[in-house]
């Protein structure tokens, strides 16, 4: 009888001993595997920068955009920190994603924006402390205040990253030196960013159009030997990715033009003109533009504060 018993017992246990196998073998598996919020997706998150950016630069003055053509480009940069908070491009996607939210408040007079800029940029400096944008986020909330920025509070939709342990805005505003200290930073205005460049070539001349997200005072100058002539845009920042920093143009009018941060809160583009080339500069509105028309045989730029 003890014989028979032995033996059931081992039969049970040898019907159980593949399931007892097939559960560890899952487990394992399960425990191995990265969890839901490690599965990043740096291939989507690229795509949807590179569609941000190219729905942006349909912003003009010809098509302005409605609220709805700024929440569809502010969702796709959305995306890309949501895709993977680790791709390269994130930080800059929540930078612009910021820059197009206080050019909504400017443009609709709708404050709620600028406090939704607020929230990433305060986000950006919590998060990111190694991004290039800090000092610029830095000088936009100071530029803000507290009336426009609100209160500090979390991003909804945005996942909590508890390993940077960054300072908070508020600590970071009031060291010093650096850009948060800088004059513009302690008055009213707000900080401009240059957002786009675009030219177009004509028989008669070419023109430049230089994009900015707020009206910002500006300096010109001319300089020969080689023929060129630079602005330098006071309280703003470039917001432009690397490839249109230098474009190239060479037709008979205009060389190139080329775009660099000079110094913090000063942006300086040079164009470098053709042969015999003068150029006539104006200003537009909603949103806030600089034209240059360069043709032959003007009277030469002069330096305007």
């Amino acid at each position: 009888m003890a014989i028979m018993q032995s033996g059931k017992r081992r039969a049970r246990w040898g019907r159980r001993l593949p399931r007892i196998l097939s559960a560890a073998i899952l487990a394992w598996v399960s425990f191995s595997r990265p969890s839901a919020a490690q599965q990043w997706d740096p291939e989507a998150a690229e795509t949807a920068l590179k569609q941000a950016r190219e729905l942006r630069k349909r912003f003009s003055a010809d098509q302005p955009a409605g609220t709805d053509d700024y929440v569809r480009c502010i969702r796709l940069y959305r995306r890309v920190y949501l895709s993977d908070p680790h791709f390269p491009g994130s930080d800059d996607a929540i930078y612009e994603a910021a820059a197009l939210y206080q050019e909504m408040a400017a443009r609709f007079n709708a404050p709620e924006y600028d406090r939704e800029a607020a929230q990433l940029l305060r986000f950006l400096l919590k998060d990111y402390p190694t991004s290039q944008f800090r000092p610029y986020a830095v000088l936009r909330l100071a530029a803000m205040g507290p009336a426009r920025a609100g209160p500090p509070t979390g991003v909804p939709g945005i996942p909590a990253r508890p390993q940077a342990r960054g300072k908070d805005v508020q600590s970071e505003s009031r060291a010093g030196p650096g850009p948060a200290q800088s004059p513009a930073a302690q008055g009213t205005a707000r900080a401009a960013a240059v957002r786009g460049i675009h030219y177009r070539s004509a028989a008669e001349y070419t023109r430049v159009t230089i994009d900015l997200d707020e009206r910002a005072s500006y300096q010109e100058q001319r300089i020969s030997n080689p023929d060129r002539v630079f602005f330098d845009f006071s309280n703003t920042w470039l917001v432009l990715d690397s490839n249109d920093q230098a474009i190239a143009v060479n037709d008979q009018f205009l060389r190139k033009v080329r775009a660099a941060q000079h110094r913090p809160g000063v942006v300086r583009i040079v164009l470098d003109l053709g042969q015999g080339a003068d150029c006539a500069v104006s200003e537009m509105s909603d949103p806030f533009r600089i034209i240059i028309d360069i043709r032959r045989g003007q009277s030469p730029v002069s330096p305007r504060n």
